[in-house]
């Protein structure tokens, strides 16, 4: 079998989410079309979140991200999508994480369909070092000041989530 990182078969979809037909993941930047991903933030027991910072050949490579993200495949509901990367990422293979928000973006020159779970858990984590290099915990006011002031730092999608994570706490 190929690398699922380039081979995936992802869903094109329409503008209001509908899935249109299959592409493969690795065509998207030549060829944009609308897609899904899927993100967690994982929460401790102090109400910290979990930042993995991407490893050195991926996109957004060097920056810090949500505690889980990827790409949701071609027949994959958005919840399967999220406790598939949770496991291949951070090895939290039997934990269930809740829907916070559905939202969009514009990325790779079409629309970037994006919901947010949430879960919980204390480590130690198992980190799939070729998407992963690190990861750590940070409260949340802590975090909001470290966005705030080095925006470049993190991943634009973390950046999307996390402001709507928060006007959606209000």
């Amino acid at each position: 079998m190929g690398n699922l990182r380039t081979s995936a078969q992802i869903s094109q979809v329409s503008d209001g989410d509908v899935t249109l037909g299959v592409v493969n993941r690795k065509d998207l930047p030549e060829t944009p079309v609308n897609f899904r991903v899927t993100h967690v933030f994982v929460f401790n027991s102090d109400g910290a979140v979990l930042l993995q910072y991407i490893a050195k050949g991926q996109r957004s490579e060097g920056r810090w991200g949500s505690s889980v993200a990827g790409y949701v495949l071609a027949g994959e509901k958005y919840a399967e999508a999220a406790r598939r990367k949770m496991g291949a990422e951070l090895g939290m293979h039997a934990v269930i994480p809740r829907l916070i928000l559905k939202t969009s973006m514009p990325d790779l020159g079409a629309t970037k369909f994006i919901t947010l779970f949430e879960a919980h858990g204390e480590g130690p984590f198992t980190l799939d070092r070729e998407q992963v290099d690190r990861v750590r915990f940070v409260q949340p006011d802590i975090l909001r000041a470290e966005v705030d002031t080095y925006p470049d730092r993190f991943t634009a999608t973390f950046r999307h989530l996390w402001a709507a994570y928060f006007a959606q706490q209000g």
